[in-house]
């Protein structure tokens, strides 16, 4: 049994997180138990569903089985969105109904960016399934989400980093940070006027993760697990889940050493 508690904090990527999947089957068949889950975006999604389920093996075929068709509706047009909010509950409802934070087995934590009030919070309770479209908010992608408090949120990963300093005031002694990595490789979509916006935010945030990493550094960190899938390349999810395994794979031994 490990001596310390482990916090695990994940990030952003579109189809790109489903490489977290692969991340979180190395820590299993590991036996690294996972004590606190943060996650932003996508990060959020996979970590509090797993937190939920911790069925994960439920989670990896739904998210093979995820494609670009199933995104689209009626709400798509109205919110100049791919994804509006009524049609993301409904996708997300099939894995955690109407289940809260305080349902999860694992304790599991949202970030978020207050659009309203122009400030990165965390949010420690609340129903699942709102608290993931608010952080999955992303221009072109989902709208704006109104909580209880009335104000409107989007994704935590624009104004935050990995959050080391949160889990570790929540009770971590170790803060594994996870994420996709840059498309370095990627042509600019120079005639793609929502590519071009895209990636103007998508650079900006990678670029407060490094700065974050300097301030509050996280004592293990897993990245470059998305490789170069688009943002909706579902059909690529065997590719990344693997990549995630591998490369957490490689981390495991300092991983237990710190742990114990």
């Amino acid at each position: 049994m490990q001596k310390k508690k482990l916090g695990v904090s994940f990030t952003g990527g579109l189809a790109r997180g489903g490489s977290y999947l692969g991340v979180l089957k190395a820590l299993e068949e590991n036996n690294i138990q996972i004590d606190y889950i943060l996650g932003a975006s996508v990060g959020a999604v996979v970590g509090c569903i797993y937190a939920y389920t911790k069925d994960l093996k439920l989670i990896t075929e739904y998210a093979k089985n995820l494609k670009f068709r199933k995104l689209l509706s009626l709400e798509s047009f109205v919110d100049i969105s791919i994804l509006g909010d009524e049609r993301f509950y409904k996708l997300v409802d099939e894995l955690v109904g109407d289940a809260k934070l305080s349902d999860t087995k694992i304790p599991s934590f949202v970030q978020v960016t207050n659009l309203s009030k122009r400030k990165h919070e965390y949010i420690e309770e609340g129903m699942i399934k709102k608290l993931l479209a608010a952080t999955s908010g992303f221009p072109f992608f989902i709208p704006p989400i109104k909580l209880d408090s009335k104000d409107y949120y989007i994704d935590g990963g624009i104004t935050g980093g990995f959050g080391a300093e949160f889990l570790r005031e929540k009770g971590a002694d170790i803060v594994l940070g996870v994420t996709t990595g840059s498309m370095k490789n990627q042509k600019p979509a120079l005639r793609n006027p929502s590519r071009k916006i895209l990636d103007a935010i998508t650079i900006a945030m990678e670029r407060i993760n490094q700065l974050d990493l300097q301030l509050n550094p996280v004592d293990i960190l897993i990245t470059d697990i998305g490789l170069d899938v688009g943002a909706f390349g579902f059909d690529r999810m065997d590719e990344i889940v693997e990549l995630g395994y591998q490369k957490t794979q490689e981390k495991i031994p300092v991983l237990k050493r710190l742990l114990n």
